[in-house]
This record gives structure tokens, C-alpha cells and sequence, in this order.
């Protein structure tokens, strides 16, 4: 019985679900087998239950069953259809395939051969648009493990609707270079999905060996082309070059647990000139560059350096931006300024705090040291996330005297190399005037098999372990104070009026200006005393 009709005493409930887009908020949140039930209640139920049911598929074997009248049987070890479809079987096949959305193909799994072959071959194109029998998949993933996969069926379920595009090359690239086919592959893929505006692509190799095929990907989609996303260290100078002058381009990735091979004879120095159409609508930028040469402790001319960036920063308004290395990278504390300036609008900025390797021989004023964060409270007023690899070693905080507070900081991640030799009481002081409660304070140094040595990262990790457990009371103990100097000016102001109401000398007090505002009271730094008064007399 329909749970629809409820005769005359019907509940809030069953009227509130008769309204389509409530009742799709309801069933949207069901699991797999409440849906299934739910498809059997009425038919607007059976609508959206089955929509929801098939809209996000990552195996093609519910939907080869609907082709199979009498079942599958084994031949050679993968499946086969025992009769082939019927046309009754194709309608019921177009019916479903019609709600998928997205579509995730495992074609290593080579026990479907057969059920593909037959596939293609039998397909009916006066069913579905224009032959399409997915016309509503907008994503579409593909994992190939050979050329034949990507040019015989892959190619079977694309269209102009797919909007989203991810495929992870055949692993055999890893060890040879592809053939012709891939590049006949990709004129396939762009030609029957001309509008594809999200882009991944995956292997776990050199960037060299495929980067002209990405490259022409890259071309193709250019007029629509908004995200790509592809593996650590696969950001080549070729690559930037071509992204930058893309119009709709908006986030480049690189995906941290999928990482490519290194290319020992490659740096990253892209060559883009100033111009208003390049970087036009750029938002995120990921740098996970290759690198020239593997070494436990490079020298300074072997790690990249912040001036390699410069040409990719310039005239940008990003409000992500992330560089990843195996090596430091190289950013004199005297160029923090003119970096900060380029990226006024960050929100979220990671600058290589992690790297494998250290520098053999280095000048602490080849790092930023923490005084650079009071650079980046003045200049970066939305940073949250701070990612950075800090010298912290031979530094006097004692000279900023007046930091400007990082309002909008929520997390902030240090590295850097060496041990820490500043005093853990100087560096909570200085960090308690420009960061608040809520923000964290963590150490960026991993230790992997290579690298950085356990003893060191370790020695690190408790340093700044130790301040992120104590910098909250200090930086509470700080608003507190900000809260009494707050209460000793107004209680010094209303002791002014009453003095001059009653004719007498306020200089008695100090030279304060009664129209003076105190202090705001969410201000992360400690105020002065009134004039008047010194640090010793409050």
C-alpha cells in the first residue's frame, strides 16, 4: 500500500513527503537497502529511490545483468553472456543506465572482456541519444591497464555531457613510453567530450614520459578546462606554461598520495610573461615540482628557490596556494615582503614545510625565521592555514616589538632545519601576541625512510609539541591583561570627568585624552598603559 495514501487523517509527515524536493532530501540520506524498499512503495517513491540507487556506479556488473536473460557463464576465466540480448533486455538496460551520473570503470579486473566485446558489437543505437545509452553521466572515471582498454572500451561510454574526466594511465608507461595510441586516444576522448571542465589524471611515473599527452589534453579542453588535478611532482615548467593562459582555469592540484617518479634532469623555472590574459581566473595553484638531483644533503644551487615562483605569482589574486618539494626551498627572509604583497588575498598558503632532504651548508638569512609571520599578519589578513620551512636558529624576536596579530589564523605548521636553539618561553611570548586561542601550532618535519633523521625530526616535533600545549593559557593570560588595561582606562577616564566637574588638575593622573579609545578587546597583541603609568606601576 502506497505510503502516500493515508485516507483522511493523513500526518505532517506523509503531506510533507508528497513535496518532490522533501521527499528527495529524505530518501537521499537512506542507505542502500532502505532505498531498495523504498523503490517498491509507490511509483513517485520508485522515481527517486532508483534515482539515487543508480546514480553513482563503480561496477558495470548490475548493469550487465540486465542484459543477461539466462544468465553468465565462464569462458576462459571471464565472463560471457549465456544467450545474447534481447531487445526487451537493451529497453530495460536504457532504462536504468539513463539515471547514472557517475560511472567509476576498474578495467584490471579483465573477467568482463567478453561481457564488453559483446557489448560494443550489439549496442542498438535507435535506443538512448543517439545511441548514447548513458546520457545523464556527467563523471566518468576509467582505470586502464593497456592501450587496448582505453581505445576499444572506454571510448564506449563517452559523450558531450561528461563534465568530469579521470583516468589513470596503463602502468606499463612506468617502463616504456606509450605508443601511438594514447595520442589517438586523446583526440577520441576530447572529440566526444568536448566540454570536459574537470580533469585528473593518474600514473604513478615520470611526468616526461606521458607529459606531451597531458599537455595535449590540456589544449584540447582550453576554452573549458577549470580544475586538473594530477600526481606529486608532476608540475613541469611545460605544464604551468601551458595552464597559464587558459580563460576558465581556476585550481591545479597535485595529489600527495599519489605520488609520480622524480626526474633528476628537470627544474622548474617556467618562463610566463606579464600579460592580462595570463592566469585569468586562477584561484588554487599546487606546485609539486620535479627536481635535478637526489641527494641526502643538496647544496643551496641544487633546491629550488622562491624567485623560481616569481613568475607564476605575478599579477595573481590566489586564495590557495601550495609548493611541494624534495628539497628546501630557498626564500630569504629579506624576500618575505614582496611575496606577501603577491598574495594579499591568500587564505590557505603551504610553502614546502616538509621536504625530504636538507641543505648541507646554509645562512639563517636563507629561510624566513618566525619574525616573518609578523609579515604575513600585516600584508595576508585571510590567512588560515600557514604552512612554511622556518630557520629558526641565531633570531632575536625581542625586535619586533609591535607584531601585527594573523586575525583569521586557525592552524599554523612550522618546519625548518636544524634544531630549534631559540628559548621555548621567547618563541611563546612572540607567538601569544599575533595568534589567538583557537589557532594550532604544529611541527611540519616528517621522518620517512630518508631524509630528515628520526632523532631530529623527533626533537623538533616536541619543541613545537610543547608550545602548542602552553601557547593557549599564555595567549589567554594575555587577553586577560588586555581586558584590565580596558577597565584601568575607562576607570582613569571617569576619574578625569569628576576631577574637571569639580575644578581640579587632571595632570595629576598622566596626559590622557578622555575621547582616547582603549584597546579593542580582541586584539591578540597585549595593549601599553596609559600614559602616565608604567608596566611596573600596573
Amino acid at each position: 500500500m502506497s505510503l502516500l495514501r493515508l485516507g483522511a487523517n493523513d500526518s505532517a509527515m506523509s503531506r510533507a513527503l508528497q513535496v518532490p524536493e522533501l521527499l528527495d532530501m529524505v530518501i537521499h540520506d537512506l542507505d542502500k537497502g532502505t532505498l531498495t524498499k523504498a523503490a517498491r512503495v509507490c511509483k513517485d517513491w520508485s522515481s527517486v529511490a532508483l534515482g539515487h540507487l543508480w546514480e553513482t556506479q563503480t561496477d558495470l556488473l548490475p548493469l550487465f545483468k540486465l542484459l543477461a536473460p539466462n544468465g553468465f557463464e565462464l569462458k576462459e576465466n571471464k565472463m560471457a553472456f549465456k544467450d545474447l540480448p534481447l531487445e526487451n533486455n537493451w529497453r530495460r538496460f536504457c532504462e536504468y543506465s539513463n539515471r547514472v551520473k557517475s560511472l567509476t570503470v576498474d578495467d584490471t579486473d579483465e573477467r568482463y572482456t567478453y561481457l564488453f566485446d559483446a557489448f560494443a558489437r550489439l549496442r542498438p543505437f535507435h535506443l538512448g541519444q543517439n545511441g548514447n545509452l548513458f546520457p545523464s553521466l556527467r563523471k566518468f572515471e576509467w582505470i586502464g591497464p593497456n592501450e587496448a582498454s582505453l581505445l576499444t572500451r572506454s571510448v564506449l561510454f563517452m559523450h558531450p555531457g561528461v563534465q568530469t574526466f579521470s583516468i589513470t594511465l596503463p602502468g606499463s608507461y612506468v617502463h616504456t613510453r606509450p605508443s601511438s595510441a594514447l595520442s589517438q586516444y586523446i583526440d577520441h576522448s576530447i572529440a566526444r567530450m568536448p566540454y570536459v571542465k574537470h580533469l585528473t589524471v593518474t600514473l604513478q611515473g615520470y611526468m616526461a614520459i606521458v607529459e606531451s599527452a597531458v599537455l595535449q589534453l590540456v589544449k584540447g579542453w582550453s576554452k573549458t578546462l577549470e580544475t586538473l588535478t594530477v600526481p606529486k611532482y608532476w608540475t613541469s615548467t611545460g605544464l604551468i606554461e601551458a595552464l597559464s593562459s587558459l580563460p576558465r582555469f581556476n585550481t591545479l592540484k597535485a595529489t600527495p598520495n599519489i605520488p609520480g617518479v622524480y626526474d633528476p634532469a628537470r627544474r622548474f623555472q617556467p618562463n610566463i610573461p606579464p600579460s592580462n590574459r595570463v592566469w585569468p581566473a586562477l584561484e588554487m595553484l599546487e606546485l609539486a615540482a620535479p627536481f635535478r638531483e637526489q641527494r641526502l644533503h643538496p647544496t643551496l644551487e641544487e633546491c629550488p628557490s622562491v624567485d623560481d615562483l616569481q613568475p607564476v605569482l605575478d599579477g595573481l589574486k590566489l586564495e590557495e596556494f601550495a609548493f611541494l618539494h624534495e628539497h628546501p626551498l630557498i626564500f630569504k627572509e629579506a624576500k618575505v615582503e614582496e611575496v606577501a604583497t603577491k598574495l594579499k588575498d591568500i587564505v590557505f598558503l603551504e610553502l614546502n614545510p616538509d621536504p625530504d632532504y636538507e641543505p648541507a651548508t646554509y645562512d639563517h638569512r636563507d629561510f624566513p625565521s618566525l619574525k616573518s609571520l609578523d609579515v604575513f599578519g600585516r600584508l595576508c589578513p585571510n590567512l588560515i592555514k600557514l604552512s612554511i620551512y622556518l630557520d629558526n636558529t641565531g633570531i632575536d624576536l625581542k625586535t619586533v616589538t609591535d607584531p601585527h596579530p594573523l586575525a583569521a589564523m586557525d592552524d599554523l605548521v612550522i618546519g625548518g632545519p636544524g634544531l630549534p636553539d631559540i628559548g621555548r618561553e621567547e618563541a611563546l611570548l612572540f607567538l601569544s601576541k599575533i595568534l589567538y586561542e583557537e589557532c594550532t601550532v604544529h611541527s611540519g618535519t616528517v621522518c620517512r625512510d630518508r631524509g630528515v633523521p628520526l632523532p631530529i625530526a623527533q626533537c623538533r616535533r616536541d619543541f613545537w609539541h610543547a608550545v602548542k600545549e602552553q601557547l593557549p593559557l599564555l595567549i589567554k593570560a594575555r587577553e586577560e591583561e588586555v581586558k584590565v588595561i580596558e577597565r584601568l582606562y575607562k576607570a582613569i577616564q571617569r576619574c578625569e570627568k569628576e576631577i574637571e566637574r569639580c575644578g581640579g588638575d587632571t595632570s595629576v593622573i598622566g596626559n590622557l585624552d578622555v575621547d582616547e579609545e582603549p584597546p579593542a578587546s580582541n586584539s591578540a597583541q597585549p595593549a601599553s598603559p596609559p600614559p602616565g603609568c608604567s608596566e611596573s606601576t600596573l
